[in-house]
């Protein structure tokens, strides 16, 4: 019977207790832990370091990790096994790849145990590493590094075979190669993708949820025990531990603490967990390496479990759940929507293979998935589960979920939730001042079916500038006047929509207000539709220059404007400088790039709303295009006053509101929210006329106390109340508001949910704050001139420079020509680039390109020169392949070795190469493609005496 000992007696560097009372007669062997010292006699080893169980384990781990080292050493010293690149892209028969793969994998687990064998070696028996072993792993992490390439290379090869070989599985349909491709991750140690896998989970473990659960205290160790095969199966426990809140809707709940004491809390958990498992079979599906080796696994355990499932796996799957918000947001839309019908329908299997077409679904892993995007509506349950399950959300990143909209009915109920406060993070055309209503009038709109999309101010000097220009007589001087004027851009829904109709109805009564552009995708492209201001068809950048006295000009002597940008340009503008916004959207790529319409699926009528009085700020043509909105549906009428429209605000905000969350259960506790109208009475009892509006100007009816002037004034509060503690469920509210909290129907005593949780999963902290739109102060300006936000600040000087630069051009020549683009528009150059040329080597003059001495490096394949500098990190002195910088590579390309048995002395004569084998030669031969496609050819290699 071997002999057995309890793991954990004491720590090290406690007082022994054996008999003879010598800590230094003690084994020298650290238990599995790596910190608790063995207390037992040490009775084995010259001299004795070990006792008898731990000598023993030391032995049988030596003889693992040596037959594995001869494994390896084997499969380095045969010529013909390893293929080149080229050779698996040559790959015809999906099983015959397989097995390749497969035979690629042993030797990579033969790496990995070896080293692993090595690491338990000097951890736990020597505390320390020699040089013998150090050198070794080094090795051996360089062998692990390119055979997992070639092992990704080969399996991704597999994956096309089987697709190719099998189309009753219509994955040749796969909308995968829509999205990028995943990097293949570098080796990494299964304990760096736990850390990083258990802490990119959205918010569902406890901050005590670690690994080390595995390490069992009452675990007993044996003699015999295979000390590497415990920890590789550890560590495939661990990667199942840290996987199971995706396949096991108990450790998904269990990560909440006590049970929920209402069935509808349950529901969120629920939710929550099959969103995670259609996601990971997502990306097992979408990866072409995951997906070759979860064929014929019918779980998640059965597939992590597996021999062919690595550190590499876990950290390429983990690769791709980091990108949810990503390449990853059409599927995680999707799995949300699969997930919501499963819990309501209860037939979890069957649902989800209902919802689409039967031709586009795979069963992965025991589950039903789609290879393509579901078309139907998103409810408003989904939505408000699909943002709460990626919070925290960064900024301006609107235009992502955008396209995961099928319609415009989409894009409304997404932007209906922002005005909600989901997400949190306003976009960032908006202005936070809080004197400005920005936020306010972006919300009203988006709750009315107009989506808003940037918003510019003007920033123009309201009057004239004088200008070094010389004036044709005396008593004169040139001035010069710019005139800009501030827009909105956005769009709505295409077609005969009577809100819609009703909204443009409004803007179109108003040209004194508005000057309107718009331009719909059923009509050819540049076709647009204007109206508004049409007697003076102003531009929105324009200017004049003219002689008038020194003093001062007179109106009357100032001349005709010339127009810069017009409106129909703020669309369809090519100034490279300046293009219009459906330009870039039509251009695509960079142009388009952060355009919130960028990867929207439907038609929808662009609009630009324009004001019609130049320098002014945004606000006023915002503010007035979101009381004509309330207008349009009847929720307002007359002029606009602050109070006219926080009543009407406040309608259409219960209103949406009552529709997007009654689908929200009891359970949950309701939702409530403060008025805006009752704020503002509350706060300005002595409310007047805004001072400064004109008489062309609506009065803004405003608090003028000093409170309506603090930072302390919000749009209507909007929260939920959630049965758990009130230490989970404050209402929001800012720290210096007067304004009532928000109700909290249905909140129960503190009794129901773990208070030690800040950081929940989203169905249970259903709180979401209407203060994401800002203050509420809206303060006309008394001066025309504003620079804003120094965004603008920036607009403008730019602008002003251009300006001047057009009305008075320079027409002096310069002293010197420029050396680069920015100082003019004819330039030239310092000096000519440089040039590689091609030239003739010999082995003894193309040493010293080596990366040593000579920043360039060097190798030659057959006779042919090759400039490998930019793949230093392989061929420099540091490098994998450093011995061949410099050098001709042709015998160790071909016979897949790295030894300096394989160079030729510079000082002897070429390599003729000719016992090579013809296998050999084709492996040269691939080496030799490859570079010729990868690298610069720039020269030749001849003999020393060649030249």
């Amino acid at each position: 019977m071997p002999n057995k000992r309890r793991k954990g007696k004491a720590k090290a560097g406690k007082k022994s207790t054996t008999t003879n009372g010598d800590a230094s007669s003690n084994c020298q062997t650290l238990d599995e832990d790596e910190i608790t010292r063995c207390l037992e006699p040490a009775t084995h080893g010259d001299p004795p370091s070990r006792c008898a169980l731990h000598h023993r384990q030391y032995c049988n781990l030596t003889k693992a990790y040596k037959d594995a080292s001869k494994i390896v050493d084997e499969i380095l010293g045969q010529d013909t096994v390893l293929p080149t690149p080229s050779q698996v892209s040559q790959y015809k028969d999906y099983q015959t790849t397989l097995e390749k793969a497969r035979w690629l994998r042993r030797y990579v687990e033969a790496i990995r145990k070896e080293k692993m064998g090595r690491e338990i070696h000097h951890k736990r028996f020597f505390l320390k590493v020699d040089d013998g072993h150090k050198i070794r792993m080094k090795v051996l992490a360089k062998q692990m590094r390119s055979i997992v390439e070639l092992l990704n290379e080969i399996e991704r090869r597999a994956f096309d075979l089987y697709v190719e070989q099998y189309p009753e599985s219509n994955l040749s349909k796969m909308e995968s190669s829509k999205y990028e491709e995943t990097p293949n991750p570098a080796p990494l140690e299964t304990e760096q993708v736990l850390t990083t896998v258990g802490t990119s989970l959205p918010s569902l473990g406890p901050k005590n949820r670690e690994t080390s659960h595995f390490v069992e205290e009452d675990a007993q160790e044996a003699e015999d025990f295979d000390l590497v095969d415990m920890k590789i199966r550890a560590q495939k426990e661990a990667l199942l531990y840290v996987f199971e809140p995706m396949y096991s809707r108990t450790a998904a709940q269990s990560l909440r603490g006590d049970k929920f004491k209402h069935k509808d809390l349950e529901l969120g958990v629920d939710i929550m967990h099959h969103i995670l498992s259609q996601y990971a079979r997502r990306i097992v599906f979408h990866e072409p390496v995951l997906f070759v080796k979860s064929i014929g696994k019918v779980s998640f355990q059965d597939l992590i479990l597996s021999p062919e499932f690595s550190t590499e796996d876990a950290a390429r799957f983990f690769i791709l759940f980091q990108k949810r918000l990503e390449i990853g947001l059409l599927w995680w839309k999707d799995c949300v929507m699969e997930a919501v019908n499963m819990v309501h329908s209860g037939d979890v299997s069957n649902t989800v293979a209902n919802m689409g077409d039967p031709h586009d679904r795979f069963v992965v892993l025991g589950g039903w998935i789609y290879n393509k995007r579901h078309k139907s509506r998103m409810s408003n349950e989904a939505w408000w589960h699909l943002i709460k399950s990626l919070e925290p959300i960064p900024d301006n990143v609107e235009n992502r979920f955008v396209r995961l909209c099928n319609d415009f009915d989409d894009l409304e109920s997404f932007l209906s939730f922002v005005a909600f406060g989901m997400p949190r993070t306003p976009p960032r055309f908006l202005d936070e001042d809080p004197e400005l209503d920005s936020r306010i009038s972006r919300n009203t709109l988006s709750l009315s079916g107009v989506a808003v999309t940037d918003i510019i101010s003007a920033n123009s000097l309201p009057f004239p500038f004088p200008s070094t220009h010389p004036a044709s007589g005396p008593g004169l001087r040139t001035w010069g006047e710019l005139e800009s004027r501030a827009y909105i851009f956005g769009a709505v829904r295409d077609g005969n929509q009577l809100r819609t109709g009703a909204f443009l109805k409004e803007l179109r009564a108003r040209p004194d207000l508005f000057y309107v552009v718009t331009h719909s995708e059923a009509d050819a492209p540049g076709k647009m539709e204007t109206f508004g201001n049409s007697s003076e068809l102003a531009g929105q950048i324009q200017y004049r220059s003219f002689e008038a006295p020194a003093s001062g000009p007179s109106e009357a002597e100032r001349g005709e404007w010339k127009v810069a940008r017009s409106a129909t340009d703020i669309l369809y503008g090519t100034d490279p400088n300046c293009l219009g916004y459906l330009t870039s959207l039509e251009r695509g790529g960079s142009y388009a790039r952060g355009w919130f319409f960028r990867f929207k699926q439907f038609a929808v009528k662009y609009f630009v709303i324009m004001d019609a009085k130049p320098h002014r700020h945004a606000f006023h043509v915002f503010r007035a295009a979101a009381w004509a909105a309330l207008r349009a549906q009847g929720l307002a009428d007359g002029e606009y006053s602050k109070l006219k429209f926080a009543r009407a605000s406040d309608i259409l905000f219960q209103k949406a509101a009552r529709e997007r969350l009654s689908w929200m259960p009891a359970g949950y506790g309701g939702w409530s929210a403060t008025s805006y109208e009752e704020e503002l009475r509350s706060k300005g009892s002595g409310l007047r006329p805004t001072p400064g509006a004109g008489p062309d100007e609506p009065s803004d009816v405003a608090a003028q106390s000093s409170q309506s002037q603090s930072t302390d004034s919000h749009r209507s509060q909007f929260s939920y109340a959630a049965q758990s503690s009130p230490d989970d469920f404050t209402p929001i509210s800012s720290p210096s508001s007067s304004l009532p909290a928000a109700s909290c129907a249905g909140s129960t005593p503190s009794a129901s949910l773990p208070t030690q949780r800040t950081n929940e999963m989203a169905p249970a902290l259903p709180k979401l704050p209407y203060a994401a739109d800002g203050r509420c102060i809206i303060v006309i300006m008394t001066s025309s001139f504003d620079l804003g936000s120094p965004i603008n600040t920036a607009l403008f000087l730019f602008i002003l420079y251009s300006v001047q630069r057009i009305i008075f051009p320079s027409v002096s020549s310069p002293k010197s020509i420029p050396n680069e683009f920015k100082a003019g528009y004819s330039w030239m150059p310092k000096s000519h680039p440089p040039t590689v040329l091609f030239k003739t080597y010999t082995p003894k003059t193309l040493q010293p390109y080596n990366g040593v001495d000579d920043s360039r490096i060097l190798l030659a394949i057959n006779g042919t020169v090759f400039d490998v500098t930019a793949g230093r990190n392989f061929y420099g002195p540091n490098g994998m392949y450093g011995n061949f910088a410099g050098r001709d590579a042709s015998r160790g390309m071909a016979k897949q070795s790295f030894d300096l048995e394989m160079l030729t002395p510079v000082d002897q004569p070429l390599d003729k190469l000719t016992d090579l084998q013809p296998d050999e030669i084709d492996n040269m031969k691939g080496w030799f493609d490859h570079f010729s496609n990868k690298y610069l050819v720039c020269g030749k290699l001849v003999e020393n005496d060649g030249i």
